[in-house]
């Protein structure tokens, strides 16, 4: 245990900071965007889609917050984020928002992402996936902390929200992870893993005798070993200036509850007004067959269920948030509803009543705060980013529009959007949203770029953001926006834990045929229409994404023509060597074939260099360096057979890409490469023309037609 006196240091620093690059540069500028201007007839760009500004990261789980309601009620807090291909970087800043004037302030800004640290088979890897922050105040709110990148770690700043003075109040050499507010304004908790300085440090002296290849080797990142997972969690109390590793029993509870509150449980048990609780309950837990539903529980320790069938959830279809109202022992909530899951639906409940609809809705609603009768929410809808909504719960759930980080995309010309429902071979059901030009002709056939493999909320650019959709249709493409089906089947018959799920999903390759199979029921539905030229197709993915490409390509032959995949590939090398021992062997259990000898035959649905080359359609390839060498496999076959294949190796990037000039180039050169193999013109302006590139393809194209 060890103390340290910081507080002469922070009177002599005053209300300090150290000032971000961002800071005094072109990447925030123009961070709160000013009024609506009238709409106009400009095209959506890859550059519009990149420099949009985010609150929170586009892709999160169920449950997650995003928003700090004062305890007054009277402002908002929430992190906002916009990518600057100029400087390489972002601007992440703090913003307050005025719920009664509704005057936006942008407090501080850094310069960089905060980078979630992911554990995987007792390892730490490097993801690429930021860090969804969430401001917190203090209890009588004059202050507002948040975590901020200073010199490469997360710190904890503190603000004074009237004069927004503001100073650094930790100073982690490893970075903080999470922290909480103690019983005043002048107290903080928080927790960091100090263990990892003398981890890496031990990983460089075993270098110095040979690293020793075992789990830790994840060849496909690269030959140094991950650091261990889990390390030791240090909680550290900071009370008027004084650090110490001496907590109570209060400080830890409040980090547990920050940390929940944080988004890692969509609905945990949490107290209301009137001394009531609430919680969602599993009947199995840890199981993914195992139904949902809600239970309270009053002041007297009273416990009630909703056994009403709209409060209960499953698998995919499941409660994502509740909340008290003003209201004591009136709860509201949400749940992923309608068909296969594509719909919202919001509800009030009082436990011993039925509970009461208020609305039901095909956008996206999420990171949900309560303000008594009213939700303050982040929307999305399938043409406009996210933005903040306040939902009344009074007036049947009447949405009205709060702050709109983006009123400058709003004037830009949109597409237009249908969605489209089906069932796949399986009985279950799919839906996908079909994208296209407003100005089309009926009487113009358009070529389809099919993208994945979420299609909830705004339409931006498939799940990992690396295919403009907008853009995509600003040039004259249809794009199908593919919703991938939720394995529902996988539960059959099993416990529903994931080590039998897993089993189930891949035994002959069961999901991809699943997947497989509600794609092509989709297509069929195209094929009625006139406007779709379904001699024009490409396919497009990362993750999972790009396995359904590779499924694709291998049965449906010649179906597609044209492909792209910003991560590849599932292959017998991937999986089975190149990522290392703990994924062969988690692979192997989850019932994977071997790389090579008996059995290894059943790739062939899966693994493009077990088949034919006449089933290789064109293929663009763009790795992160992190990931380039489970590609090799795919891309080998793609060479040795004389097909078209073009591979590109993003530096510094891992599984998601966030590298601002990297995800621009990533947007352009796929509008590019499937406008050079299906014969779409692409307008200059929107990226501009690429000669080098465009006779490499055509020498592709040559060779390929000999």
């Amino acid at each position: 245990m060890r103390a340290i006196l910081i507080a002469a240091a922070v009177a002599a620093a005053g209300w300090h900071v150290p000032a971000s690059a961002a800071q005094g540069t072109d990447a925030c500028q123009n961070m709160l965007a000013a009024a609506v201007p009238a709409a106009g007839s400009a095209p959506v760009t890859p550059m519009d889609l990149l420099r949009l500004r985010d609150i929170g990261y586009m892709h999160m789980g169920p449950g997650q917050r995003l928003l700090a309601v004062s305890p007054d009620r009277s402002k908002l807090a929430f992190v906002m984020h916009r990518a600057d291909p100029n400087s390489d970087r972002y601007c992440v800043g703090l913003v307050l928002l005025d719920l009664i004037s509704g005057r936006p302030r942008l407090m501080d800004s850094g310069d960089a992402l905060i980078m979630a640290k992911v554990a995987i088979r007792g390892v730490e890897v490097d993801y690429g996936l930021p860090r969804t922050l969430v401001p917190q105040w203090s209890a009588d709110g004059k202050r507002l902390a948040w975590l901020r990148q200073i010199e490469g770690v997360s710190q904890i700043v503190e603000i004074n929200p009237v004069d927004g003075s503001l100073r650094q109040v930790t100073h982690s050499d490893v970075g903080v992870d999470h922290f909480a507010w103690g019983h005043d304004a002048e107290s903080l908790v928080y927790s960091d893993q100090p263990a990892r300085e003398a981890a890496a440090s031990a990983i460089a002296a075993e270098g110095q005798n040979g690293y020793l290849v075992d789990d830790r080797i994840v060849p496909y990142a690269g030959t140094t070993p991950a650091i261990s997972s889990p390390l030791p969690t240090i909680i550290h109390s900071l009370n008027h200036g004084v650090l110490s590793d001496k907590v109570t029993r209060e400080d830890i509870d409040r980090l547990a509850v920050a940390r929940l509150a944080s988004g890692e449980q969509p609905v945990s048990p949490r107290s209301w007004p009137g001394s009531w609780t609430l919680e969602k309950t599993q009947l199995s837990v840890g199981s993914y067959s195992s139904p949902t539903g809600l239970a309270a529980t009053d002041q007297s320790g009273r416990r009630m269920t909703c056994d009403h069938a709209d409060c209960r959830g499953s698998l995919f279809l499941d409660i994502e948030g509740a909340w008290g109202t003003d209201r004591p022992g009136e709860f509201t909530y949400i749940r992923r509803e309608g068909w296969a899951g594509s719909q919202y639906g919001l509800y009030l409940w009082r436990p011993g009543r039925t509970p009461r609809p208020l609305f039901r809705t095909d956008d996206l609603v999420i990171g949900c705060e309560s303000l008594g009768s009213k939700l303050i929410c982040a929307r999305e809808t399938a043409l406009r980013p996210r933005h903040l909504v306040l939902i009344d719960l009074r007036q049947s759930g009447k949405v009205t529009d709060l702050f709109d980080p983006n009123p400058d995309y709003r004037a830009l010309s949109k597409a237009k959007v249908e969605r489209l429902y089906w069932r796949n071979a399986r009985g279950q059901e799919s839906f996908a949203d079909l994208v296209l030009p407003t100005a089309a002709k009926h009487s113009t056939k358009l070529p389809l770029v099919i993208v994945q493999y979420n299609s909830r909320g705004f339409l931006r650019g498939g799940t990992g953001d690396e295919y403009p959709i907008q853009p995509l249709v600003q040039n004259g493409f249809a794009v199908l926006s593919f919703q991938k089906p939720g394995p529902l089947f996988a539960v059959e018959g099993n416990d529903g834990k994931m080590d039998s799920l897993s089993v189930r999903l891949n035994q002959d390759w069961e999901d991809r045929r699943n997947i497989h199979s509600s794609l092509m029921a989709g297509l069929d539905i195209l094929r009625q229409r006139s406007d779709i030229d379904m001699e024009r197709i490409g396919i497009s993915g990362v993750s999972d994404g790009s396995t359904t490409v590779q499924y694709g390509l291998i049965n449906s032959p010649g179906l597609f023509k044209a492909a792209s995949m910003g991560s590849c590939c599932v292959d017998p090398t991937s999986m089975m060597i190149y990522a290392g021992s703990g994924v062969a062997r988690e692979r192997k259990a989850w019932g994977f074939p071997p790389a090579y000898g008996p059995g290894s035959e059943r790739w062939k649905p899966l693994a493009l260099s077990q088949n034919a080359q006449a089933l290789m359609a064109p293929l663009l390839m763009q790795l992160a360096d992190h990931e380039f060498i489970i590609a090799m496999e795919t891309l080998s076959a793609y060479q040795d057979a004389g097909r078209p294949v073009e591979a590109r190796i993003f530096p510094d990037e891992h599984h998601l890409k966030s590298g601002p000039r990297h995800r621009l180039a990533v947007y352009c050169r796929n509008i590019r490469w499937f406008g050079f193999w299906l014969d779409q013109p692409v307008a200059p302006e929107s990226c501009p023309p690429a000669p080098e590139e465009n006779r490499r393809w055509a020498a592709m194209k040559t060779h390929n037609e000999k």
